[in-house]
């Protein structure tokens, strides 16, 4: 019996005292998992000291963790050449990928402050606003998803308006298409028969006096709205480019009326 006390003695002592709990070698350069007691476990080598949970292979080994169930898994892997863990990927790079399930991954911000009428977000900075922020060391604000539905590019900071999307430094792209609620949002009611076209002795009078054509804002106002809607500017463009056909029309009208009257003389 003494000698059952003095074995169960020993195992708590070691287990209550010790520095690693369970390990599979004695070289500690080569451990391959470890339980600390001071907080840490170490799945692998043990890189940093001041990471309480470590998954790491001191080789160019593709190094996986995985989290699942019967449903799904998702797995963090750092890719040890071209291709591994994404067709894509290159050597070194870091993927987050959803096997099985329904192959989604969700980044969610659980809260309700958007929609609590008692939450401030009326600014990107009210205390309301969580954001999922994308960054290096150089930029800040490479990517910033907010709660509120906005995102960011190249800035953290947007307006009040309905807006969605704010880039800073301007967008580069091979197509834009911007969609009409209705046929009426479009400048084809210049054609129409009940349009009043303006005479040209009146335009001509508007842009001595204005210094801009009728129906189109001055820059002063684009300054001071803070720029201008791209669908409803290409509506006005167009508006003017078929009053100057109306006008172009009537002019060659009025010609062949000349010409008409000149050669019957």
């Amino acid at each position: 019996m003494k000698k059952l006390f003095f074995l169960i003695h020993i195992l708590f002592s070691t287990v209550l005292f010790s520095q690693e709990y369970f390990y599979t070698t004695t070289n500690t350069n080569f451990l391959n998992k470890t339980i600390r007691n001071t907080g840490r476990i170490i799945l692998g080598y043990d890189f940093d000291a001041a990471a309480k949970l470590q998954v790491y292979e001191n080789s160019a080994t593709t190094t996986m963790a995985l989290i699942g169930n019967n449903k799904g898994r998702m797995e963090l892997i750092v890719a040890s050449a071209s291709g591994h863990g994404n067709p894509w990927a290159q050597q070194g790079d870091a993927i987050i990928r959803n096997l099985g399930g329904s192959k989604n991954l969700h980044f969610h911000m659980p809260n309700t402050n958007f929609t609590d009428p008692n939450s401030d977000t009326s600014t990107p900075n009210s205390p309301g606003i969580t954001q999922i922020r994308f960054s290096d060391l150089t930029n800040k604000s490479t990517l910033v998803l907010f709660n509120t539905g906005k995102v960011t590019i190249g800035t953290d900071q947007y307006d009040n308006s309905d807006y969605r999307l704010f880039v800073k430094d301007g967008i580069k792209t091979e197509k834009i298409k911007v969609e009409l609620a209705s046929t009426n949002g479009w400048a084809d009611y210049v054609f129409h028969d009940d349009y009043e076209l303006m005479p040209l002795h009146e335009v001509e009078s508007y842009i001595i006096e204005n210094k801009h054509l009728p129906n189109m804002p001055s820059a002063e106002e684009i300054v001071a709205e803070g720029g201008f809607e791209l669908k409803e500017m290409n509506v006005k463009l167009l508006e003017k480019i078929e009053e100057l056909t109306l006008y172009i029309i009537e002019q060659n009208k009025r010609i062949e009326l000349l010409e008409k009257r000149l050669n019957e003389k």
